[in-house]
């Protein structure tokens, strides 16, 4: 009987995101760590709903799907409660929340990415969870590549020419812009702080602007100032944090905040929210928000044009990067793996 199933589902539901990233860096480390091979089962997007059986001791899915053979163990791994607390919505809301609960009722062990994570959880949970261990265990840092913004081919056209992204004069926002991410709060807080005036932008990676976006923008008087540049690689990504001014993540609910961490690895400053699992992740090597004040964070922005302190959180985050190790992270699975089915 083979030891352990990892359900890799994950990459035909997400194509980008933390959840794909902690599946790929976790199941990238474990051949070392798990005692014999690893079957993985590679399921289509559309048997999401479905139980699979299993010939393995224990069952660990990237998407809440639980084994239905009688003696496999199952292991879930619960990354936020977006769906339950109302802030993600539509036909996916149902299905999410039902796979969620079927999962939790299976489920062997559970693992939360924060602290966090792991008081939400048991909020809207703990009374179908019992005497069930739930572990918090940490994402780890990737190392993404860096260098000068100005060699990645997308800031040689001659449209952004006038953007001077290669010497830094940009903030940079990553990832979903709808809802709680806060966009809207860094458009305003831009306009209190005047930074168009002073040559800034905002560089924005992900999907392209939608109509109510390009709207607000313009409103603002922000068309020239607010650029998006669409999804981009590690290496580009990369690039972008090793020349902004800083990352702004002003998101009010994280599961865990993997951008934050890795802006942080490559020396970028980080201002986020003081909220969620954000000051868990950051500690004080950030600049923490009200993410409701667009006081506070214009505040922030203009406390990173000053070199001195752009470099004092760029080292700290450095620092406080190096805390956080996909290996240790993987090691701290295997345990809980081992506390089910012993090697």
């Amino acid at each position: 009987m083979k030891y352990i199933e990892l359900d890799d589902i994950i990459y035909n539901i997400q194509k980008f995101g933390g959840a794909s990233t902690y599946w790929q860096e976790l199941t990238a480390q474990l051949n070392e760590l798990l005692p014999g091979s690893i079957v993985h089962n590679t399921a289509k997007k559309y048997m999401r709903l479905y139980s699979p059986r299993s010939a393995a001791k224990i069952f660990h899915s990237s998407h809440f799907r639980v084994s239905s053979s009688r003696d496999v163990k199952n292991v879930i791994t619960i990354h936020d409660l977006i769906y339950e607390k109302g802030l993600a919505g539509g036909r996916g809301r149902f299905i999410n929340l039902y796979e969620r609960k079927k999962a939790v009722l299976h489920a062997d062990a559970i693992i939360c990415i924060s602290e966090s994570t792991r008081r939400d959880f048991h909020e809207y949970y703990g009374t179908l969870v019992g005497s069930k261990p739930v572990h918090v265990i940490h994402h780890g840092c990737t190392k993404l590549p860096t260098g000068l913004a100005g060699q990645i081919p997308f800031f040689n056209r001659p449209e952004y020419a006038n953007l001077s992204l290669s010497t830094g004069q940009f903030f940079v926002f990553v990832g979903g812009r709808a809802g709680y991410k806060n966009f809207e709060l860094l458009l305003k807080s831009f306009v209190v702080g005047n930074f168009a005036l002073q040559g800034f932008r905002i560089v924005c990676t992900g999907a392209g602007f939608n109509d109510y976006e390009r709207a607000l923008i313009a409103s603002l008087k922000l068309s020239e100032s607010v650029v998006s540049i669409g999804f981009v690689d590690a290496t580009t990504l990369g690039e972008l944090y090793s020349v902004a001014r800083a990352l702004v993540y002003p998101s009010a609910y994280e599961g865990f905040g993997l951008p934050a961490l890795e802006a942080m690895a490559t020396g970028c400053p980080v201002i986020c929210a003081d909220s969620s699992s954000l000051p868990e992740v950051v500690g004080k090597s950030g600049i923490l928000i009200d993410p409701h004040s667009t006081e506070q964070l214009a505040d922030a922005m203009s406390s990173v044009l000053v070199d001195e302190t752009r470099f004092h959180f760029s080292q700290a985050g450095i620092e406080r990067a190096k805390l956080f190790d996909w290996r240790e992270s993987a090691r701290a699975h295997a345990n809980v793996y081992e506390s089910l089915v012993p090697f």
